[in-house]
């Protein structure tokens, strides 16, 4: 048997190994057989040593099982044994649940009854600008017939003013609590959002 021959032997049988380990043995035992050939032996005396391509590919194979068996228990070892990152984890989370517990639910009624305490400004606010815009048109009604019954221009004028004010600071505080509700619910969407975001 030439190099020839036992490399092909060899070759077809490492078929059961991944191409790669192949490749790997078959290098490895070209530049054996160069290493040996440069020393002056020639390709027969370097194929005894090494015996037939069945035993050499048994002893590769076996090698190579070896090396996943290792592998393989090296992986379980590693999934078996928590990293420190999970403890940390664990660590932290029971370090933080006493606190972030109780402080979230203190949270969510904070927020409860900021949204309650928004709610009755609003509508106090629109209460009193309701109010406000009413009593100036009652009042700029008023004005004619009052000024007509006291005879005075100058009443008529001082209740045109008095009515066009009140008025105006109906229309202001209508205006205030428009925007506080429009703020409001822009504002409650995103804490809600934030929220029910964090679990």
């Amino acid at each position: 048997m030439d190099r020839q021959n036992f490399m092909y032997e060899l070759n077809k049988e490492l078929y059961v190994l991944p191409r790669i380990e192949i490749k790997q043995a078959l290098q490895y035992y070209e530049e054996y057989f160069d290493d040996c050939l440069e020393n002056g032996k020639n390709e027969f005396e370097v194929i005894t040593s090494l015996g037939t391509p069945s035993n050499v590919a048994a002893q590769i194979i076996a090698a190579s099982n070896v090396k996943e068996v290792n592998r393989q228990q090296t992986f379980e070892d590693a999934q078996k044994q928590p990293t420190i990152k999970n403890y940390k984890r664990s660590i932290g989370a029971m370090i933080s649940a006493p606190i972030v517990l109780p402080l979230k639910f203190v949270l969510y009624i904070v927020w409860f009854v900021l949204i309650i305490v928004g709610f009755s400004l609003l509508v106090s606010f629109g209460a009193v600008s309701l109010s406000t815009f009413i009593s100036g048109v009652a009042i700029l009604i008023a004005s004619i017939p009052g000024a007509i019954f006291f005879g005075s221009l100058i009443f008529m004028i001082e209740l045109l003013g008095t009515g066009l004010v009140l008025l105006g600071v109906g229309l202001l505080f209508y205006l205030i609590t428009l925007g506080t509700f429009k703020g409001s619910i822009k504002i409650s969407s995103k804490l809600f959002s934030c929220f029910g975001r964090r679990k």
